[in-house]
């Protein structure tokens, strides 16, 4: 039987997602970026964030992890996840009537480091990570 005080690994992820997309959040916004939205959800695939600036729309997939020895929390962001977050984006710009034309769209991963929750962490933006097919436009070495 767990503790009132005890926290379940399931809701200790939640929590540190949460707090990786606030962190990620506060972030774009003192880059100017205006979130037009948060965990933007269409048929299994979810964004965490989606920003604005100017003629900017920015999909951001936030990897937030206390244990980053064995992997890069981006590298979790695999070719069927990307595929998921695309579709999602262009339902997410048919909804909204955003087309090429008029706007630039960027898909964007920020990695949050945390390594001790919550006084001290890191955080990584890498920007424009793969295209509108999910082809990888760089790698992380």
């Amino acid at each position: 039987m767990k503790s009132d005080n005890s926290v379940n690994y399931s809701e200790k992820n939640k929590i540190l997602g949460t707090f990786g997309e606030h962190l990620t959040e506060n972030h774009y916004k003192s880059q100017g970026y205006k979130i037009l939205t948060k965990n933007f959800k269409h048929h299994g695939g979810e964004i965490d964030l989606i920003a604005q600036k100017n003629d900017i729309i920015v999909f951001i997939e936030v990897k937030t992890r206390e244990n980053f020895e064995d992997i890069h929390p981006s590298e979790v962001v695999d070719k069927i996840k990307r595929l998921k977050i695309i579709k999602t984006a262009k339902y997410f710009n048919f909804l909204n009537n955003y087309n090429e034309k008029d706007y630039y769209f960027r898909f964007d991963i920020a990695n949050i480091f945390i390594y001790n929750y919550p006084e001290k962490y890191k955080i990584e933006i890498f920007e424009n990570c793969f295209d509108e097919k999910g082809k990888i436009l760089w790698m992380i070495i």
